[in-house]
């Protein structure tokens, strides 16, 4: 058996050091061609030039990496940028691996698949490191919440409330998987007949306690919500149907019921598929259906004794009637990621099937909040974390196994089995040959190490894709211009988008970053323009911008009167994408260019005044 040579006691150190240094070294080789000064720019992610301080009450965790090392300990920030990617592949991987209570070669495989999918490696590409990070913390609050279940003591509930706390503050948006896992763990473990016998041994004590810290929970999610977000109505109010139509999950075929469950189940679906932005792992992948069909094979092995415990458990009326191996002995476990497997596929599929679709309009108009959950694909994270438990528990029940039925056994039974028989002289001892020892160990080895055979393009920095940057010259002789004016003051900045390509990033499209480069209070576009949806913005003064500078309804001798209204002293122009139709600013005797070269010009509102700053 792979790994079984070691003796236990002589294995301990090893068996605790592995994860770290092996995730670790994963992580590395991810981050590995960014090890420079320069910074990665993603369509939502911008390093900040600055750390400030974050808020005392639910601040974003993040945030307070930044700031303590950068301030506490004077490292660079383009470094800790890099140090904070690599550890939420790390975090991901190692509490999936502490997660699952297997032997080594099942945790291995949970922890390489739940770090290292399809799902990680959209969203790592898209720059959404807050629910990402939310996304690596949730194996620490499923094995808080499932010994919470298990021993339902004081000192197991304050744990789960910490990993509450922690999980939620770095997104809220994973409040609703949250729930749904945590109903879900909830039904199986009282469901199941033995887990019911020693709850009612436990009565009123055991329940009492669950639900104390159950509502703690909620009430420290809302707290949060409430305080990071003020009124959540009024963030939600301006999401309507055509944002779930826009960032639904994308499927092949719209309609056809049996690509889109394999496009939810191999984790692809997400909505940027749809801007050809980075490559798809199962269209360049060399044999990327086998091996994905391999590891579904390996989830069902599980279910199906689930299940027929399940059928057992109805005929007999007692599960315990059925002797099943250890591995499976907390078999509410899987039961409970079966059956979320199963709702998490229907609520990430969304609008990509009729039938999902028409739930999915229903819970949009009837269930408060769910409007937050645009993007449906985000319910995968559930489906990822189902499939890593679920195939490690394939991988502990295989592999004995195979230990007990080595392949010459099983070629032997096969034959037997049509009538024929092997000659005597070509009938082998079980497991003597050198090739069936290689070549079991070879099987092992490759079952482990299957979620690198669906994932190699996330290694080397996503295949070359994403790359380190550096700000041009000008954004910083333009950043020293602002720096010297100590006076109070707004600055725009053009060209008035979200999102645009920049020459400095090798023309990807990224998140405009001139509003945590300049440090100022810099009015910037917002407008994220996707598809049929122009912009989602809240500020008045974005409004304003767009009807009287992007649309030209003032005309441009009265722009300088119009941006002093705002308390705007100096306009940045980015020599940048569609930057020529703002060329008029040249022109105009109210706009002084105070700095100008190939890449950004820098010009001075003279009718500023001063007094609406």
């Amino acid at each position: 058996m792979l790994f079984s040579r070691l003796e236990p006691k002589k294995s301990m150190f090893f068996v605790r050091s592995l994860p770290f240094f092996l995730y670790g070294a994963l992580a590395f080789l991810v981050i590995a061609p960014w090890l420079r000064p320069g910074d990665i720019f993603l369509l939502d992610w911008t390093t900040p030039i600055v750390a400030e301080r974050p808020g005392l009450f639910f601040p974003h965790l993040g945030v307070w990496f930044f700031y303590i090392f950068h301030s506490g300990f004077g490292l660079p920030l383009w470094l800790l940028e890099k140090v904070y990617f690599a550890g939420i592949l790390f975090l991901g991987a190692y509490g999936m691996h502490r997660f699952v209570r297997f032997s080594l070669p099942a945790k291995l495989f949970a922890g390489f698949f739940y770090g290292w999918n399809a799902f990680v490696y959209a969203r790592f590409f898209f720059g959404q490191m807050n629910f990402l990070l939310a996304y690596a913390l949730l194996p620490f609050l499923v094995s808080a919440f499932v010994d919470f279940l298990e021993h339902p003591r004081w000192r197991s509930g304050g744990r789960l409330l910490v990993w509450s706390a922690l999980v939620l503050g770095a997104s809220i948006h994973i409040f609703p998987l949250v729930v749904l896992l945590v109903g879900m763990l909830s039904c199986s473990f009282f469901c199941m007949r033995q887990n019911r016998h020693m709850v009612m041994a436990h009565g009123k004590k055991y329940l009492g306690r669950y639900l104390i810290v159950l509502c703690a929970v909620i009430f420290l999610v809302w707290a949060g919500a409430i305080v990071r977000y003020g009124r959540v109505e009024q963030t939600l109010a301006h999401i309507t149907w055509n944002d779930f139509i826009e960032f639904g999950t994308e499927v092949p075929s719209y309609g056809n019921l049996g690509s889109s469950i394999s496009t939810i189940f191999s984790l692809h679906g997400f909505w940027g598929e749809r801007d050809f932005r980075y490559l798809l792992p199962r269209n360049v992948v060399p044999g990327w259906t086998v091996w994905h069909l391999l590891l579904l094979a390996l989830c069902f092995v599980p279910i199906f004794i689930f299940l027929r415990r399940c059928l057992r458990c109805l005929r007999f009326g007692s599960i315990k009637t059925s002797k099943e191996p250890s591995p499976i002995a907390r078999i509410w476990l899987v039961g409970a990621f079966f059956f979320l497997m199963l709702v998490s596929t229907i609520l990430a599929l969304g609008i990509g099937h009729p039938a999902s679709g028409r739930m999915t309009y229903w819970l949009f108009t009837h269930i408060p909040f769910y409007e937050g959950l645009r993007d449906t694909q985000k319910w995968q994270a559930l489906l990822a974390l189902s499939l890593a438990y679920v195939g490690s528990a394939g991988i502990e029940i295989i592999f004995p196994f195979f230990q007990r039925h080595p392949p010459n056994d099983a070629m032997v039974l096969a034959v037997e089995s049509v009538g024929r028989r092997i000659p005597p002289h070509r009938a082998v001892t079980t497991g003597t040959t050198p090739l069936c020892g290689v070549g079991l160990h070879f099987f092992r080895f490759f079952l482990v190490f299957l979620p690198f055979f669906l994932m190699p393009l996330m290694f080397f920095g996503f295949g070359g894709q994403i790359s380190a940057s550096v700000y041009p010259k000008g954004w910083y002789a333009a950043r020293d211009i602002l720096v010297k004016d100590e006076s109070s003051y707004r600055v725009l900045f053009l060209p008035w988008h979200r999102y645009l390509p920049l020459s400095f990033t090798e023309y990807r499209v990224v998140g405009n970053p001139a509003g945590v480069f300049f440090g100022k209070k810099v009015i910037a576009g917002d407008n994220i323009e996707k598809g049929s949806i122009y912009t989602t913005s809240l500020r008045p003064e974005s409004k304003e911008i767009e009807w009287a500078i992007v649309r030209e309804q003032i005309p441009h001798g009265d722009v300088a009167f119009f941006l002093d209204g705002m308390g705007v002293k100096y306009v940045i122009l980015a020599l940048e994408y569609d930057f020529s139709q703002y060329l008029w600013l040249i022109q105009e005797e109210s706009f002084e260019a105070v700095y100008q070269d190939d890449q950004v010009a820098v010009f001075l509102n003279r009718e500023f005044s001063g007094k609406n700053s």
